[in-house]
């Protein structure tokens, strides 16, 4: 006689209550799957190295007293180049910036023939260069498909004497795709801003950030006047900075711009 094999099944109420417990699973687990997928969207690689760079520089400054001007002295292990930037750091006794700068593009289509100086060019489908009278001549430039950004790390207050300063930094994207290196922020009514052609990434809404502290005040406004041209009037207003440290520091800023 043909013996029947048994198979388990699961009660009406045991696939109900295995359909709770998977549902809530899916539910505890796929919030935190798309906000990881999100996050990586909204933090691109040069944000993510700009502000490992920025948070690298404030705690260097707050131990050293003055910016690192490598970038191999953060310690943090970010290559100068990767495939779509370049990564370079800029400093002086008041700040440092770092830039995020890209390195690729997209090369234009073009057509099998160019009328545009009256004469017939032989071109080449996805490539950028033409043969008129059988010399090599460029067509279009690269087309650019990523943004630019920089980052600057400043002092806003505090007493280098005694070692209790504050830093900040702001970080600032190019409003279109670029192959240039994104101007640096600029000090405009004692406030860190972005330049034009640029925006804050962090709070689009705000204006930048406020130099609060006179004595740092006075040493933007001397850099500034320096880096214009006003030598003169830029040492006379550092001469009135209180904190001997900071007046140091905005001679030795006006001393790089001289050279």
């Amino acid at each position: 006689m043909e013996r029947r094999r048994k198979f388990w099944r699961l009660s009406p109420i045991e696939s109900i209550v295995t359909v709770i417990i998977l549902g809530i699973l899916g539910a505890i687990a796929l919030p935190s799957l798309l906000l990881q997928k999100v996050c990586a969207c909204q933090e691109p690689e040069p944000l993510n190295y700009l502000g490992v760079m920025s948070r690298a520089q404030r705690a260097y400054a707050l131990e050293y007293e003055h910016f690192a001007t490598a970038m191999t002295d953060l310690g943090i292990g970010i290559p100068e180049q990767t495939e779509n930037y370049n990564y370079s750091l800029h400093t002086t006794p008041l700040y440092a910036i770092h830039y995020a700068t890209p390195r690729k593009g997209k090369s234009p289509q073009v057509d099998a023939i160019d009328w545009s100086k009256g004469k017939e060019i032989l071109c080449f489908q996805n490539i950028i260069w033409c043969i008129p009278l059988g010399n090599w001549q460029k067509k279009d430039e690269i087309k650019p498909i990523f943004k630019g950004y920089a980052s600057m790390v400043v002092f806003v207050s505090g007493n280098l004497d005694t070692q209790e300063v504050q830093t900040a930094h702001l970080i600032c994207e190019t409003r279109k795709p670029t192959l240039k290196r994104p101007p640096k922020p600029i000090f405009k009514n004692n406030t860190l801003m972005c330049p034009t052609g640029t925006k804050g990434y962090r709070n689009k809404k705000s204006p930048g950030i406020k130099i609060r502290d006179r004595d740092w005040q006075l040493a933007y406004q001397s850099f500034n006047l320096a880096e214009t041209g006003e030598r003169d009037r830029a040492l006379q207003l550092a001469n009135t900075i209180k904190d001997t440290k900071v007046e140091e520091k905005v001679l030795g800023a006006i001393a790089a711009v001289e050279k």
